[in-house]
């Protein structure tokens, strides 16, 4: 016997293969024991003492270690044990089909990726030509520490633009631009406060320019009031001179 008795546990655990499931054999249920073979179950020759025996870990038989040289790992087993010759390949279609299955998951996920890589390609693309659409009638700008020849213009060849250089030019002059708007908004809100106090020193004046003539019509009514007081003065000196003629005649009769 070998010393691969106490790696083997009994439990069974079921291993798939596509779509079946292959579950290896509990030697326990029908081990060989030892003393009830004579030959090896495999190549049927006689054991002796350089043809020593051993267990197949699936099968459970007794075999010679030219016929059990595999050793593959076996759910339940805390390390790869020994199978013969006749149940190895079992365990070969197990890894194949596990390999296979491992390939196709793989490859599922290399398509994936591609696709995915190709969709994301062509949205950088679809960006990259709004983006180049955009930079119709912009002006270069000079980008500091910038290597010579290498910034974008808008009369690079579109096939050859660097998309770094594209982003970055653009960006630029979303800069200028906003510095532009926000030049113009200043004076605009300068120029806005002015005439809002033009306005309102116009408010004022006009409102002085009523009371000056709400004044100056007062004025003219007193003034029109003490020309009808001295005309009717006048007219009334004017009547009593005449009474006192008057007077003054019938006295001396």
């Amino acid at each position: 016997m070998d010393q691969e008795d106490t790696l083997y546990a009994s439990d069974e655990v079921p291993l798939e293969i596509g779509k079946e499931k292959f579950v290896p054999a509990d030697p326990k249920a029908h081990w060989v024991p030892d003393d009830m073979v004579t030959a090896c179950s495999v190549c049927h020759e006689p054991f002796s003492v350089t043809r020593r025996k051993h267990h197949c870990r699936h099968c459970g038989r007794v075999v010679c270690a030219q016929c059990s040289e595999h050793r593959v790992v076996v759910p339940g087993v805390k390390a790869k044990v020994r199978v013969c010759d006749a149940c190895e390949p079992l365990y070969s279609d197990f890894r194949n089909s596990a390999l296979g299955e491992q390939l196709d998951a793989r490859e599922q996920i290399n398509e994936s990726l591609k696709s995915a890589l190709k969709e994301k390609y062509e949205e950088v693309e679809e960006f990259k030509t709004f983006l180049l659409a955009m930079t119709e009638g912009m002006a270069p700008v000079n980008q500091e520490g910038s290597a010579p020849g290498s910034a974008f213009s808008p009369q690079s060849d579109p096939d050859r633009v660097n998309f770094r250089e594209l982003m970055s030019f653009v960006d630029l002059n979303q800069r200028e631009m906003r510095k532009g708007y926000e030049k113009l908004k200043r004076d605009f809100d300068a120029e806005h406060s002015e005439r809002v106090e033009k306005e309102r020193n116009a408010r004022l004046l006009a409102q002085r320019c009523l009371r000056a003539e709400s004044e100056c019509q007062k004025l003219r009514n007193v003034e029109n009031e003490r020309q009808e007081a001295r005309e009717e003065a006048d007219k009334q000196k004017t009547i009593i001179e005449n009474l006192k003629d008057r007077i003054n005649r019938w006295g001396c009769i």
